[in-house]
């Protein structure tokens, strides 16, 4: 640590499952008092919050289940009675350090029942939220919930009689951008609040029960597909001048990108994290709505006629995302003794596992009620 410090590593540097907890929380929840000493030396801020408000204290809170899992999960050893000694001496410097408060700390749960129930709260939201159960699938997951608050919304609206309806210009057309960017903006800033390196492109969210942030960030996109879909015509003029939308995207993507990144300019903005998180969320948020618009009117351009082979991969796609981690696994497995060049393995990888994914659609997903479900029902060739 002590190493580390002295070569110039930052102490505000984030990480974890959220990406929001310092080094000194990691410190306080392993009872690292020689790491937290060093740590504190060197300026880490002993009342820093994560992603979840707890502050360095708060992780001294977490139970033996939680040491055991996390340390399981980072292939180490730890005895839990040396994490609590130890433990006993980080809060004593924390507290010396610090102004003594902890988001959980403050609620004294070690002497009162309902802080006890309180903490017991607080961890179990978290370990729905933040345990990320679905991995590669979350964002099918997390589309279950904006039905559920799609459906929800539709509901209110159709009890209240109301007319929710923007002109068309403010739907299908480039106009769109000028109240699409601020609003994503605005969420994907709040996602990477607190943050010293923002990160591209937005989080996910992979536990049982959402990350709030991250379903109010998606929800504006699935908004915009409902607006979508109920504005006449709004497919057709969608992309209305996408070759300029697209070349703009082109320019914005390698702008906003070094912002996001600890790159040599992303370091002469240290000490302006504020600024730069914003500047980043902005530059990410165009991006990715330029792309939308512009991709939109090419697809419109060169896709509008029926073409049954496309269409056959495009049905196709979800059965290939679906089934091709095993697949990926085990190949990576065959292929690692080989002594190929790696763009070698990679070119045989994905050849192999596509058309072994396609033959699999074709005669076992296509035309069952697996392939019903995303697709419709498909009628197999009479010939």
């Amino acid at each position: 640590m002590d190493h580390l410090i002295e070569s110039g590593a930052g102490t505000y540097a984030k990480y974890g499952i959220d990406g929001l907890d310092t080094s000194l929380h990691a410190a306080a929840f392993f009872g690292r008092a020689d790491s937290a000493r060093l740590l504190l030396g060197a300026g880490a801020d002993p009342n820093a919050g994560n992603g979840r408000g707890e502050t360095p204290l708060d992780a001294l809170m977490h139970r033996e289940e939680a040491v055991a899992f996390v340390s399981q999960l980072l292939g180490i050893g730890v005895e839990f009675k040396d994490v609590e000694a130890g433990r006993n001496e980080v809060r004593s410097l924390l507290t010396s350090a610090g102004d003594g408060q902890g988001l959980v700390a403050s609620q004294a749960s070690d002497s009162t029942t309902t802080g006890s129930i309180g903490a017991t709260t607080r961890a179990i939201l978290v370990g729905l939220m933040y345990v990320p159960l679905f991995h590669y699938l979350w964002f099918l997951w997390l589309l279950f919930w904006l039905v559920l608050l799609f459906l929800a919304v539709s509901s209110v609206v159709a009890a209240s009689r109301l007319r929710l309806r923007l002109p068309a210009w403010a739907v299908a057309s480039p106009a769109a951008l000028l109240w699409l960017v601020p609003l994503t903006a605005l969420t994907h800033s709040a996602m990477f609040s607190g943050r010293v390196i923002p990160g591209s492109g937005p989080d996910k969210s992979a536990g049982i029960l959402p990350i709030p942030g991250v379903l109010a960030h998606y929800a504006i996109f699935f908004g915009f597909g409902a607006l979508v879909h109920a504005t006449p015509k709004a497919g057709e003029r969608l992309g209305v001048g996408w070759q300029v939308l697209l070349a703009l995207a082109l320019v914005t993507y390698p702008v906003a990108l070094p912002i996001s990144t600890m790159s040599p300019f992303g370091y002469e903005l240290a000490g302006y994290e504020t600024t730069r998180r914003n500047l980043s969320a902005l530059g990410q948020s165009l991006f990715c709505w330029l792309m939308v618009f512009g991709t939109a009117g090419l697809c419109h351009r060169l896709l509008s006629a029926e073409r049954p082979r496309l269409r056959h991969l495009s049905d196709s796609s979800y059965w290939l995302y679906l089934a091709h981690l095993p697949l990926v696994i085990v190949g990576q497995m065959l292929l690692a003794p080989l002594p190929l060049p790696a763009l070698a393995k990679f070119s045989i990888l994905l050849a192999g596992s596509t058309a072994v994914l396609l033959a699999t659609y074709e005669w076992g997903v296509r035309y069952t009620f697996i392939g019903t479900l995303p697709n419709g029902e498909r009628a197999r060739p009479s010939h």
